[in-house]
Order: C-alpha cells, then sequence, then structure tokens
C-alpha cells in the first residue's frame, strides 16, 4: 500500500497514485511579467513558442499572432498569466 504524502489518500501502489493525479501542465520557470519582442507587460496570458525567424520567446498575444508559427510541438503553448497553467499547444 501506498499512501500519498499530499492528499494522504492510499493506493496499491505508487504507479496507481501517480495514474490517479491530474495532468496539469505548467510554466517550470520563474513567471515572465514583459514580452521579450515588444518589451510590453503581459496582461492574461503568454506564449512561449518559436518565431518566424527560428528563435524561441516568451511572447504576447499581438507579437505571437505577428511573428510566432502557431500553437503546438514545435511551435508554441499558450499560459496563463495568473495560473501558469497550459492552455493551448
Amino acid at each position: 500500500m501506498y499512501t500519498c504524502p499530499y492528499c494522504k489518500k492510499t493506493f496499491v501502489s505508487h504507479a496507481q497514485a501517480h495514474a490517479q493525479m491530474p495532468k496539469v501542465k505548467k510554466w517550470m520557470s520563474s513567471k515572465p511579467v514583459a514580452c521579450e519582442q515588444c518589451k510590453q507587460p503581459l496582461k492574461h496570458s503568454f506564449v512561449d513558442g518559436r518565431t518566424a525567424f527560428g528563435y524561441w520567446a516568451v511572447m504576447c498575444s499581438v507579437c505571437h499572432s505577428n511573428i510566432g508559427c502557431g500553437l503546438g510541438t514545435g511551435c508554441g503553448q499558450r499560459y496563463d498569466l495568473n495560473t501558469l497553467e497550459k492552455v493551448g499547444g
């Protein structure tokens, strides 16, 4: 038996406990405050994405629509600025 140290629920195994956990993807670095392209403060969300020039950047929605390469694997991910949870891509 395995008892989760966080929720205190008991599971048959450690693997079963992990299988029951929600699969929320979160931004793992420090919270970004400004777009790396236009330098304006981020408002509600941001995109960590590849640009048309080949490099990756944290971008506001306007810059992403102008020079971003879309969302998804190899392109970019959108994150909520308040929760830092992945909301697209």
